[in-house]
């Protein structure tokens, strides 16, 4: 993936997200591979609101780009600490929440 693409595909996710992201979400992330783009949305707690967010934010992001290319939201649900904060988040990091270690 070029520079380019990478900095218009972390821009158009940042775009999409703006005024969406609930106190739920830890993380959202995105990485190339095999020829798409991963979209990783990390979650507190499962939650249908937080889980339809995520497809809807998916819908937009899809339809700002001027090139087809694969896509793919994968979404997980995790309470535990990430050990190395924001460095914890596959690929390249959009959104983090500020957490505390307990």
């Amino acid at each position: 993936m070029s520079l380019d693409f990478e900095n218009q595909v972390a821009l158009d996710l940042m775009q999409v997200l703006l005024g969406s992201i609930s106190a739920n979400v830890r993380g959202v992330s995105f990485e190339y591979e095999k020829g798409r783009v991963l979209i990783h949305y990390l979650l507190a707690e499962d939650s249908f609101e937080d889980r339809d967010e995520a497809m809807d934010m998916l819908a937009e992001f899809e339809a700002l780009q001027t090139k087809p290319f694969d896509i793919e939201c994968r979404v997980a649900v995790s309470s535990e600490v990430l050990p190395n904060g924001v460095g914890s988040l596959k690929g390249r990091p959009i959104y983090a929440r500020k957490e505390t270690k307990e």
